[in-house]
């Protein structure tokens, strides 16, 4: 595979003239060849041919020779393909003997400018298919890996092809009451300004009011508490808090920032009482920890789980110490639905299996996929030690790369797998129909009208505020009542027992 030339000197000569030859591993035959590319001698020095170069490069065509690779199907990079079902038979539409996958289709475009066969090696393992690559038997595996120091000692690796995209799922948190919707409108802050204006202003209102008159004090305190309240509910003075300037010019300050308040406030509330507010989600690793939740992995990430014991970072040795292992996807996606459990692997793959197995036919999943990696590092193609392909491998990803080509594929395979993964719920829930007998037209007819009532009622709740919406203002209602009334129960006591004294 090296690229070096031979010179082969004339054994009729006396040893000062020679041919000048280079060894292509592939050839239009199929084989490799020595093709001669030149010729030197003491006289003329060294000439080339014509349209030849002395260092060639072997691997831009591939003449079609097999090149041996092992892989190890994994969703949704590299797998079999899965065509569409056909409603009427229930069976698949076409051969699921194919390979698809993002990597897949990287590969099979690379193939059309490379012009090789591919020949996959089987293997029965993850650790094998890495193991064939580091004895040569494979040139390369197709199937992106992450770039860890322990792999690097013994394998080379393509250009990047994305950063490592392990991250974890969890369940998406649920809507809070709606009465809460009360003091969503301004923060803590703002609230706590609000009160502290509200012990202030009476004060200096009644030593303004003081200082100008004192005859005005009698009964003030209580009645400038009450005006200053109406005010932020947008209520009228009922009378003339004072009659110096001073006060007057407080009053109008006072009035502005009511003013102010009260409609920010009330605008607001009207956006929260319609749109639901759910509580913030773990989307990085800092908040994940910050959560306390136990951390699920499956066995072949054991990697992953050694890197982060012996990484300096608190933040990984932190998130070792929480990791449990489980033995499949489903059991570690099945924990993240059901408790304060996060499931981390591969996004692309935990995205593609909530979309197929946890994510029911006429709604959402109630697993998402966090929007930050965990680790931060790359993935790439592993491949031979010193293989002389690189360059024209490297060349042909960041092609992909630079075209937005990569992300593309990936997306695209998702969103088929959930195409058909529709596709075969609907097949399923038809059959059970008719096994039950409510495949009948006239059934049908009456199933898809209660579904668009269903639908206008959906419609006409997003318009219209319910007594969900309502909560927190008939809550206060109801609180200042209950206040109300147990005050006035008070009051009528006390005075019936001071009567009777």
């Amino acid at each position: 595979m090296t690229n070096a030339m031979v010179l082969n000197f004339d054994d009729k000569a006396d040893g000062s003239r020679g041919g000048v030859y280079s060894y292509l591993p592939y050839g239009r035959s199929g084989r490799g060849q020595m093709v001669r590319v030149g010729s030197w001698s003491q006289e003329d020095g060294l000439t080339v041919v014509l349209n030849f170069q002395l260092y060639p490069e072997k691997y831009l065509n591939f003449f079609g020779a097999e090149v041996g690779m092992t892989v190890w199907p994994f969703m949704p990079y590299f797998m079999a393909r899965e065509e569409p079902v056909d409603a009427s038979s229930g069976a698949p539409s076409g051969s699921t003997s194919n390979y698809t996958g993002r990597d897949y289709i990287m590969l099979e475009t690379m193939n059309q400018f490379l012009n090789f066969s591919i020949k996959f090696i089987p293997t029965k393992s993850w650790d094998e298919v890495i193991l064939l690559v580091k004895q040569r038997v494979s040139f390369m595996s197709p199937m992106k890996l992450a770039i860890m120091p322990h792999l690097l000692k013994e394998l080379d690796f393509t250009v990047p092809i994305e950063p490592a995209t392990l991250t974890f799922s969890m369940a998406k948190p649920t809507l809070k009451p709606r009465w809460q919707s009360l003091y969503y409108p301004l923060t803590g802050q703002v609230l706590a300004s609000i009160l502290a204006m509200m012990i202030i202003m009476p004060v200096v209102f009644i030593v303004i009011t003081n200082i100008g008159n004192a005859r005005e004090n009698k009964g003030l305190p209580g009645r400038i508490i009450l005006e200053m309240t109406g005010t932020l509910l947008g209520q009228n003075f009922t009378s003339e808090p004072s009659t110096t300037n001073s006060a007057r010019l407080l009053v109008g300050f006072w009035v502005v920032f009511a003013f102010i308040m009260g409609t920010a406030y009330r605008g607001n509330l009207t956006a929260f009482l319609t749109i639901p507010k759910y509580p913030p989600r773990a989307e990085n690793l800092p908040q994940l920890l910050a959560k306390n939740a136990k951390v699920a992995m499956p066995p072949d990430a054991v990697d992953f789980y050694n890197g982060f014991k012996q990484s300096p970072s608190s933040e990984f040795r932190t998130l070792s110490e929480r990791v449990t292992f489980v033995d499949s996807f489903w059991d570690g996606l099945q924990l993240a639905e059901t408790s304060n459990s996060a499931y981390m692997y591969e996004r692309r793959f935990m995205e593609l299996m909530i979309a197929r197995h946890f994510t029911p036919l006429q709604s959402s999943s109630r697993l998402y996929v966090a929007r930050q990696n965990v680790w931060p590092g790359y993935s790439a193609w592993p491949i031979i030690r010193d293989a002389p392909f690189k360059p024209v491998i490297d060349r042909c990803i960041q092609a992909f790369n630079e075209a937005g080509l990569i992300e593309k594929w990936g997306d695209m395979v998702v969103e088929d797998a959930r195409r058909i993964s529709r596709q075969k719920k609907r097949l399923q829930q038809q059959q059970q129909e008719e096994e039950t007998g409510v495949g009948d037209d006239e059934e049908i007819e009456e199933k898809e009208e209660e579904e668009e009532a269903k639908s206008d009622q959906r419609t006409e709740a997003s318009q219209a505020l319910t007594i969900v919406h309502m909560q927190g203002p008939l809550f206060l209602l109801l609180l200042g009542l209950a206040v109300a009334g147990s005050v006035f129960a008070v009051e009528v006591t006390l005075h019936a027992w001071f009567v009777q004294r």
